[in-house]
């Protein structure tokens, strides 16, 4: 997984190009939603950013506006504390309408994580579309171990915590 720096494309005072962001493969009513998070994660940020990713059910015919949230994964090319603070204010204004907090991340971040997180990764990989840069998610691979291993960790634990509170 290569890292480019510089992934998207700048204009004037941290602008950028509105053709960089391809929201085609998104619900309408989700793309009409997401766009001005975009913009507002965008402004003064894009040389920041490696890629945005949105994955999800705002991506399939199970999307209702009403319901579903928009979920979205951000590569950083590093990780940026400036870039944090910024994202901060945009959870009050965006969550009210249904825009999760993306997930921050860095190629690193990634790379470290697939054997850890396999099953969300693997989500990651087949139900996402890249708007904006490199697209890092499709490129993924999953190790069948790390994921038999993570699905076994779950079901136990999820037997377990049935069988305290059936005696409970």
């Amino acid at each position: 997984m290569a890292c480019t720096a510089g992934s998207l494309s700048t204009l004037h005072s941290g602008g950028y190009l509105m053709s960089d962001l391809d929201l085609n493969a998104l619900q309408p009513k989700a793309a009409e939603k997401v766009l001005p998070f975009l913009k507002d994660m965008l402004a003064g940020n894009a040389p920041l950013i490696h890629s945005i990713h949105v994955t999800g059910t705002s991506l399939t015919a199970d999307f209702d506006e009403s319901l579903s949230d928009i979920n979205s994964v951000v590569v950083l090319n590093r990780m940026d504390l400036t870039f944090l603070e910024s994202l901060a204010p945009l959870g009050k204004k965006y969550g009210k309408q249904k825009i999760a907090a993306p997930l921050i991340m860095t190629p690193e971040y990634i790379d470290s994580s697939l054997d850890v997180f396999p099953i969300e990764f693997l989500n990651f990989k087949l139900v996402h579309t890249t708007v904006s840069g490199e697209d890092l998610l499709a490129a993924l691979e999953i190790d069948q171990m790390d994921l038999r291993l993570q699905c076994e960790r779950d079901i136990k634990s999820k037997l377990i915590w049935l069988r305290r509170s059936r005696k409970r």
